[in-house]
Protein backbone atom coordinates (compact mmCIF):
# COMPACT_ATOMS: atom_id res chain seq x y z
CA UNK A 1 0.00 0.00 0.00
CA UNK A 2 1.55 3.43 -1.16
CA UNK A 3 1.44 6.56 1.41
CA UNK A 4 0.57 9.48 -0.30
CA UNK A 5 2.43 12.42 1.33
CA UNK A 6 1.37 15.58 1.12
CA UNK A 7 3.09 18.83 1.76
CA UNK A 8 1.29 21.85 3.56
CA UNK A 9 1.19 23.93 0.49
CA UNK A 10 -0.98 20.87 -0.73
CA UNK A 11 -3.19 20.22 1.76
CA UNK A 12 -3.62 24.23 2.15
CA UNK A 13 -4.74 24.00 -1.82
CA UNK A 14 -6.91 21.23 -1.03
CA UNK A 15 -8.84 22.91 1.30
CA UNK A 16 -9.44 26.37 -0.40
CA UNK A 17 -10.77 24.08 -3.38
CA UNK A 18 -13.18 22.93 -1.07
CA UNK A 19 -14.01 26.24 0.42
CA UNK A 20 -14.51 27.38 -3.15
CA UNK A 21 -16.70 24.50 -3.87
CA UNK A 22 -18.82 25.18 -0.41
CA UNK A 23 -19.05 28.53 -0.92
CA UNK A 24 -20.15 27.95 -4.64
CA UNK A 25 -23.17 25.17 -3.79
CA UNK A 26 -24.12 28.05 -1.14
CA UNK A 27 -25.01 30.36 -3.61
CA UNK A 28 -26.98 27.48 -5.64
CA UNK A 29 -29.06 26.88 -2.38
CA UNK A 30 -29.62 30.43 -2.00
CA UNK A 31 -30.60 30.53 -5.81
CA UNK A 32 -33.10 27.90 -5.53
CA UNK A 33 -34.81 28.79 -2.59
CA UNK A 34 -35.43 32.19 -4.17
CA UNK A 35 -36.96 30.29 -7.42
CA UNK A 36 -39.02 28.39 -4.82
CA UNK A 37 -40.28 31.27 -2.96
CA UNK A 38 -41.25 32.49 -6.45
CA UNK A 39 -42.66 29.49 -7.69
CA UNK A 40 -44.82 28.88 -4.04
CA UNK A 41 -46.05 33.13 -4.60
CA UNK A 42 -46.84 32.52 -8.16
CA UNK A 43 -48.78 29.31 -7.59
CA UNK A 44 -51.00 30.81 -5.05
CA UNK A 45 -51.82 33.85 -6.84
CA UNK A 46 -52.62 31.15 -9.75
CA UNK A 47 -54.74 29.31 -7.55
CA UNK A 48 -56.53 33.20 -6.55
CA UNK A 49 -57.32 33.42 -10.06
CA UNK A 50 -58.42 30.00 -10.92
CA UNK A 51 -60.65 29.81 -8.31
CA UNK A 52 -62.35 33.95 -9.05
CA UNK A 53 -62.98 32.66 -12.88
CA UNK A 54 -64.45 29.20 -11.68
CA UNK A 55 -66.81 30.49 -8.69
CA UNK A 56 -70.06 28.23 -9.99
CA UNK A 57 -69.43 24.82 -10.16
CA UNK A 58 -69.06 23.40 -14.13
CA UNK A 59 -71.87 20.82 -14.73
CA UNK A 60 -71.18 17.51 -15.34
CA UNK A 61 -72.30 16.48 -19.37
CA UNK A 62 -74.95 13.86 -18.65
CA UNK A 63 -75.54 11.98 -22.32
CA UNK A 64 -78.96 11.12 -23.08
CA UNK A 65 -80.50 7.82 -23.27
CA UNK A 66 -82.39 6.70 -26.15
CA UNK A 67 -86.28 7.11 -25.62
CA UNK A 68 -86.49 3.41 -26.85
CA UNK A 69 -84.37 0.93 -24.67
CA UNK A 70 -84.51 -1.98 -27.49
CA UNK A 71 -83.00 0.23 -30.14
CA UNK A 72 -79.16 0.29 -29.06
CA UNK A 73 -77.54 3.61 -30.59
CA UNK A 74 -74.20 3.48 -31.91
CA UNK A 75 -72.70 6.44 -29.93
CA UNK A 76 -73.67 5.11 -27.14
CA UNK A 77 -71.77 2.44 -24.35
CA UNK A 78 -73.58 -0.74 -24.59
CA UNK A 79 -74.31 -1.73 -20.67
CA UNK A 80 -75.40 -5.49 -20.16
CA UNK A 81 -78.42 -6.09 -18.48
Amino acid sequence: MGKHRYTKADLEMIVYKQLENLNAMGEQIKLLEEQNLMLVKFNQKLMGLVSENLKEAMPYPVLKRPANKNKKSEGYLQVAE
